[in-house]
């Protein structure tokens, strides 16, 4: 037996806390070590989701347009206001332009309008930006003005944000890489939750787990959220290695009872979109899902 003290996590291991103590079970080359690690130790014990009610999301402030519900703005301060006054919270959409302001939008490419083709809004700057939405006859909202206004009428409710993966697409986004655009996303995101007041109620969403593990690390008070097409396995079982907040997944019957009570034994609290259904509200509530995103705002919860 090894008695010795880390003071950084180990890799690749499984871990059980018995009496005090950690004991790791470590695979190097077919060869099983034992180590007993006395008075401190790298394994973290997550703690169980403690389950008490299921809270409702309005899906892009107060429902997509596309929903067919009758919506006719979607990612808006009105929205917001909206989805605020008759739910939980609010799941809205992000992208950054070229100089750094963060606009609450979802589509990845924007329609010409007449002399004005920015394309999308990471390709643009925010003066080109405005000129088209003028253009539109439409008017762009800010991330920004949204944590203001949420300061300023103390509303504490939940913001989910997801972020959009889009330098892959195609957006003229002339970028080293991909990540490059989520790297800086992340910096303009910092700057702009630096002295919000209500951080905890603040839910970052991304598939992209170098963005979410820079808001563990640096903003430790955000909740992160993986997002997940479908595979509710993977996505709990990456999510409790990185010791993400939850996972946020779309909807469909391979969600189940036991799948969520499993996450919330890892700690792992779970969000589905998109929800319009009562029937399937109910049927989420019942099997203890945490959150539910939704179009339609006058379900019964």
């Amino acid at each position: 037996m090894i008695a010795i003290i880390l003071s950084s996590p180990l890799r690749n291991y499984e871990c059980e806390e018995l009496d005090g103590f950690c004991y790791f079970w470590i695979i190097n080359n077919q060869i099983l070590i034992f180590l007993s690690l006395v008075l401190f130790c790298s394994c973290k014990k997550a703690e169980v989701v403690s389950y008490t009610t299921t809270k409702l999301i309005a899906h892009r402030g107060n429902g997509s347009i596309a929903s067919g519900l009758g919506q006719s703005e979607e990612n808006t301060l009105t929205a917001c206001e909206k989805g605020f006054s008759l739910t939980n919270g609010v799941e809205i959409d992000v992208q950054r332009s070229n100089d750094y302001v963060v606009y609450m939008f979802h589509d990845i490419s924007i329609d010409a309008c007449q002399d004005h083709d920015i394309k999308s809004i990471p390709a643009s700057t925010s003066d080109i930006i405005e000129k088209q939405f003028k253009c539109m006859g439409k008017q762009p909202n800010l991330f920004r003005s949204l944590l203001e206004q949420n300061s300023i009428l103390s509303e504490n409710k939940d913001i989910f944000v997801d972020v959009k993966s889009i330098a892959g697409f195609s957006t003229v986004l002339k970028m080293p890489t991909p990540q490059h655009y989520l790297n800086l996303m992340a910096q303009d995101l910092f700057a702009l939750l630096d002295g919000y007041p209500y951080q905890p109620s603040i839910n970052i969403e991304s598939e992209n787990g170098v963005l979410l593990n820079a808001f563990e690390k640096h903003h430790p008070k955000v909740n992160t959220w993986l997002a997940s097409y479908g595979d509710f396995e993977k996505a709990i079982k990456r999510a409790s290695k990185e010791n993400y907040t939850g996972i946020s997944i779309k909807d469909g019957d391979y969600i189940t009872a036991t799948q969520i009570e499993n996450a919330h034994n890892l700690g792992i609290k779970v969000c589905v979109w998109v929800v319009n259904d009562q029937a399937r509200f109910d049927q989420l509530k019942e099997m203890k899902a945490d959150y539910v995103q939704t179009d339609n705002l006058y379900l019964e919860n």
